[in-house]
This record gives C-alpha cells, structure tokens and sequence, in this order.
C-alpha cells in the first residue's frame, strides 16, 4: 500500500474540487527554457558580451564564432586603451541645498516681529521676510 504524498489533506480539510485533483493525482509542473540566440545571425548563442561604448553599455547575445571575430575587430582598440574600473550603480544624489539666509530662522523670526512682520513660530519662512531680512542686513 503506497501513501499518497497529499494524504494529510482529509476531505475535512480541503474543499470539494481540491479534494477532486488530489484524488485524480494530478502532477503540475511547469518547465521554462530559456534559450540565447546570437543577435547577429540567429545562431544558437553562447555568451552574452557587456561593453560600453560612448558613455552607454550594450550587452549582446554572440556564437562562439562571432564573439571571435569581435574580440578580433576591438583588439587594436583594446591593445591601446586604459583600462577604467566601474563605478558603483548607485543613484546621483544631490547635496542638500544650503539656505540662503545665513542666519538661522530664529534670527530672522526675531528680526521680523521686530519690524511688526506676522511670522508663525514654526515652519517656511516666506521668501518676503527672508528677502527683507537680507536687505536689512546687506546681505
């Protein structure tokens, strides 16, 4: 007597149509083949070659026959080229922007209700009130 490998899945457990499947002893399976073909003339493929020319980087899908003959064509280039190490794939980040006004936003919180100004205590400062901050101060 064999012991089906979904046993413990009683007919209490599962539902009708599961239950169904399981007695059926259905096998599902699925199998993905993935194949290189040369980009060039549709050969079956062996290796994908990355490279960078301009400032882009390609990759491409060659036979064994024509990465020969590209390694044959760069050879003079390569012979006479430095070699560059990449640079890590990160995203640019922008430096935070400085303030254009000097002095911290106390300063010029101050400043304002000084000059009878209504400024919140918290939050943007408008650019009105920087701006005549700075020109009180000749900056």
């Amino acid at each position: 007597m064999s012991i089906h490998p979904w046993a413990w899945l009683s007919p209490s457990r599962v539902g009708g149509d599961v239950q169904h499947l399981l007695n059926r002893s259905v096998a599902l399976a699925r199998l993905v083949v993935a194949q290189l073909v040369d980009d060039l003339d549709g050969d079956n493929a062996t290796e994908t070659v990355a490279f960078s020319y301009r400032g882009v980087s390609y990759e491409i899908d060659l036979s064994e026959r024509n990465a020969a003959v590209l390694d044959e064509v760069l050879a003079p280039y390569l012979a006479n080229a430095r070699r560059v190490r990449r640079r890590p794939a990160t995203t640019a980040r922008r430096p935070a922007a400085q303030s254009s006004v000097p002095a911290g936003p106390r300063e010029v919180r101050a400043r304002a209700k000084q000059q009878g100004i209504a400024v919140s205590d918290r939050g943007r400062i408008s650019a009105d009130v920087t701006r005549r901050y700075q020109a009180a101060h000749g900056r």
